[in-house]
């Protein structure tokens, strides 16, 4: 009798157990294939996406107004019909009618200077007057001019979008590629969600078999008078309490699924994800680590960004507290004529030239306030930064730090997840011989379960970790190569 209950026990605690019925039908994902389905489909990924396109018609913005451009201004009409005060000879004032149209057409070409801030232009222009009561047309044109506009003491904007913009470009670029590396990060961590709810449904179905038939033995046992009653109705309790955690364990999975499935974009009603085959094996030297993150990392340019545009905002409150002073000198041709043709015949010359200034002579210390104002903004900024930067580059040591750490972790706990279920096997058959009672076995079963949870939430950390920091990197060090993108380039 004790043999077959031996072999008995030892067959049923070896029984692989089969998690869903329709597990053949289920879409199996591992972590690398949930990993690229989430950076293709997920909101996140689309966001992003939408977001580096943004920062690309923006520079593509900024260089279009270094480029000339060509305007065509017109008034067509400009009509009045109205009655004007005209004072006679003899003093007195009568209402005379006045009905006209004003008409005029200005194409024009410029070229802003980002050196000096001014304006190159060239244009041409046709005015047309119409007196409808008197029924007569007057034409006025310029054939062409040539001018410049420039602003002689004044803040010039283009010296430092020449400066600040490229580098702003080129950190859109490289938040695209941290966006991605950031829904890899969540996609990571909502396929280890699913992943140890699934292991904890499988786990709960197991205790429910292995506690069945335990309760099985048991009444045998308790039948040939082996073991007390109390200890029959404990295995009893057991195996509630085992179908109480079978049904946690199923709603826990459902509901990681269902916030997997809302984040990545999988279609579908089930899924079940594979526990990672792979894990790289990563030696990350800290130097390299920051080393790499100020060439590829976008925060590194956007610190240079904060730190030109305190600086630009102290150039532009000083340029304009003080002396201001505007130039303007135009060249050209110039006529007037009874039709429009004949504006283009013989012109003469023309020529202008303006300089307009204002100096402040009292502002009560409105321009000194603005100008400390913009110093002591610029400080802080290089305050601010300097500790940005400082707390970023211990983010960086920590996960070097960590990836060694959970390494170990890795290694160790698999070991003794390994151990514990040897361990449970050896107890079963223990129990079954009666060489053990219900609660040794009861605190087998439980350190193999708890064993086999700390070694995935050791996996699940450093797979975090990794990729952790490729996104505070932008370098994949297990390749040891940066991160690239190419196929999203392709703007022109």
């Amino acid at each position: 009798m004790r043999t077959w209950i031996i072999i008995i026990i030892t067959v049923l605690l070896s029984l692989p157990i089969v998690l869903w019925a329709q597990e053949e039908a289920q879409k199996t994902l591992s972590l690398e294939e949930l990993v690229a389905l989430a950076r293709q489909s997920s909101v996140d990924a689309l966001i992003a996406q939408t977001a580096r396109e943004t920062g690309h018609w923006q520079y593509r913005s900024y260089k279009a107004d270094l480029h000339p451009q060509l305007a065509l201004q017109g008034t067509l009409p400009d009509f009045s019909r109205t009655f004007s005060p005209i004072t006679q000879p003899d003093g007195t004032i009568q209402f005379q009618p006045i009905v006209n149209n004003n008409s005029a057409l200005n194409l024009q070409l410029t070229q802003n200077v980002g050196l000096t801030g001014g304006q190159f232009f060239i244009n041409s222009q046709l005015q047309r007057f119409d007196d409808l009561e008197r029924d007569f047309t007057r034409y006025n044109g310029s054939p062409v001019g040539v001018g410049y506009k420039q602003s002689l003491f004044s803040f010039n904007p283009y010296r430092w979008a020449r400066q600040i913009e490229p580098l702003r470009y080129e950190a859109s670029r490289r938040k695209f590629l941290s966006d991605l590396e950031a829904v890899s990060l969540q996609a990571t961590a909502a396929y280890f969600q699913l992943l140890l709810a699934q292991i904890d449904y499988e786990m709960a179905q197991q205790n429910v078999a292995n506690g069945v038939k335990a309760l099985e033995i048991a009444q045998l046992r308790f039948d040939m008078g082996k073991i007390s009653q109390n200890d029959l109705l404990q295995m009893k309790y057991i195996l509630l309490n085992a179908r109480r955690a079978l049904a946690d364990a199923r709603q826990d999975m459902q509901t990681s699924f269902l916030q997997l499935k809302t984040f990545a974009g999988v279609e579908g009603s089930s899924l079940r994800v594979q526990e990672p085959q792979h894990v790289p094996q990563l030696f990350v030297e800290e130097e390299i680590a920051l080393k790499e993150a100020q060439k590829n990392k976008e925060t590194w340019l956007n610190f240079q960004v904060r730190l030109l545009e305190a600086r630009r905002d102290m150039n532009k409150a000083k340029s304009e507290g003080g002396l201001n002073a505007d130039l303007f000198a135009s060249v050209g041709l110039v006529n007037r004529a009874d039709h429009w043709n004949e504006v283009y015949h013989n012109p003469v010359d023309q020529q202008m030239i303006t300089v307009g200034f204002t100096i402040p002579v009292v502002d009560w210390g409105r321009n000194k306030a603005r100008v400390m104002t913009a110093e002591a903004n610029q400080k802080l900024t290089e305050y601010t930064v300097k500790q940005d930067q400082q707390v970023f580059e211990q983010q960086i040591r920590t996960q070097v730090a960590l990836i060694e750490s959970l390494r170990t972790q890795v290694e160790v706990s698999k070991e003794a997840a390994e151990l514990a279920s040897e361990r449970y096997g050896i107890a079963g058959e223990s129990f079954a011989m009666g060489r053990i009672s219900i609660t040794e076995l009861n605190i087998a079963q439980t350190e193999k379960d708890s064993a086999r949870r700390n070694y995935l939430q050791a996996l699940r950390g450093y797979w975090e970790t990794y990729y952790r920091l490729r996104l505070l990197t932008l370098y994949d060090f297990e390749r040891q190569e940066p991160i690239t993108a190419s196929e999203t380039d392709s703007f022109d």
